[in-house]
């Protein structure tokens, strides 16, 4: 039990960032997406344990998700940051296969 215990603690989380709308509009997608892939590369470079899975744009609610896969939310902020991307909010799930949308919900109180 212990054991399992420690791997789920270890194991990388995906995080699912929403971003603040962009000041270019959402047309600048592909760009925002490509700035926070590079960024990701930086720091993997420097030997952090992140990698940028997705961008994913939402038109209905006019919103875009970025997915990432770190250690710590605290890595995550940091890439964002170096980036230069505001977030509007962020959740974590444990594991690659937890369910995204239910901890979005879970995050932001819906």
């Amino acid at each position: 039990m212990a054991a399992r215990a420690r791997r789920l603690a270890e194991a990388p989380r995906r995080y699912l960032v929403e971003l603040n709308r962009l000041d270019a509009g959402w047309a600048a997608l592909q760009q925002t997406a490509a700035r926070a892939r590079r960024t990701v590369e930086e720091l993997r470079a420097d030997g952090r344990p992140i990698r940028f899975l997705r961008s994913v744009y939402v038109p209905e609610d006019d919103a875009c998700f970025l997915l990432y896969e770190a250690p710590s939310e605290a890595l995550v902020r940091e890439a964002l940051e170096k980036a230069g991307l505001a977030s509007g909010g962020m959740a974590t799930t444990v594991g690659a296969d937890a369910p995204l949308v239910e901890a979005w919900a879970e995050d932001v109180g819906g």
